[in-house]
């Protein structure tokens, strides 16, 4: 009986440890303002780096992942766009990861967005936003 106990229990480990997903690989998902937002994310141990890509209007602007780590189901990490910085906290189940960008002035109030695993991100071009005439 005692056998058969820890029989049970260790095949239960493996196949929750199975279920676990990293969350490295891309991730894709529209923004509340019409826009889309895209992760690259590789992680390595609780080290967690990559690109976030922000897509509105045709245009792509990829900020890097900064001070990214995995601790259990949770990724945290921060990326900053010019003199502003913002911090994401994002739990993945599956396919889909619920990734929350935490109010800057007050970190409790929190916009989400669904992501959902894709192969690829979408091939946008960053568009000049200045143009000069040919000389």
């Amino acid at each position: 009986m005692r056998t058969l106990a820890l029989a049970i229990v260790a095949t239960f480990s493996v196949v929750a440890h199975l279920h676990a997903q990293s969350p490295a690989g891309r991730w894709l998902g529209a923004t509340p303002d019409g826009g889309s937002l895209g992760l690259d994310l590789t992680v390595t141990g609780n080290a967690v780096t990559g690109t976030l890509v922000v897509i509105r209007d045709g245009q792509a602007l990829p900020v890097t992942v900064q001070d990214g780590r995995l601790t259990g189901a949770v990724l945290e990490f921060r990326a900053a766009f010019g003199p502003e910085q913002a911090a994401f906290r994002a739990e993945a189940s599956g396919d889909t990861m619920a990734l929350h960008l935490l109010a800057p002035e007050a970190q409790s109030t929190a916009t989400t967005v669904t992501l959902r695993r894709v192969q690829a991100l979408p091939d946008v071009l960053l568009k000049p936003l200045v143009t000069t005439a040919p000389a």
